[in-house]
């Protein structure tokens, strides 16, 4: 399937945005959106989709409340293909890596769609 990508300067600006923005005035807490992927894919034989990831967060340095949201839209089939929401908390263990938990919902529905989950996240320099 070909891949036409969306460009984002929405993403770019918006990092960029948060960034400056990122000490509201009430109390030292920040918050921002991001979009990692934002596309309209149309395959060889037709099919018609569309892809999004995205992460929301609001909180303080230390304790950040995050929305996650990766989807996937079949435009044929008037239908979610996939749609994975996380609600999670968010805290430092170090420098570069934090840890990582709370609540996924995938839909459509169907048994089994909710999940606890830990995990680490961060980048080592």
């Amino acid at each position: 399937m070909k891949r036409l990508m969306i460009p984002l300067l929405l993403m770019a600006s918006a990092s960029a945005a948060a960034e400056q923005m990122r000490h509201s005035m009430h109390h030292g807490y920040f918050y921002g959106l991001q979009a990692d992927a934002l596309e309209y894919r149309y395959g060889d034989s037709g099919e018609e989709l569309g892809y999004w990831s995205t992460e929301a967060w609001w909180g303080t340095d230390e304790l950040k409340a995050l929305w996650l949201s990766e989807a996937e839209y079949s435009f044929d089939h008037d239908s979610w293909e996939t749609l994975d929401n996380r609600l999670a908390l968010q805290t430092p263990v170090s420098d570069f890596i934090d840890l990582r938990g709370g609540l996924r919902f995938d839909t459509p529905d169907g048994e089994n769609r909710q999940y606890a989950f830990v995990g680490l996240n961060g980048l080592l320099p």
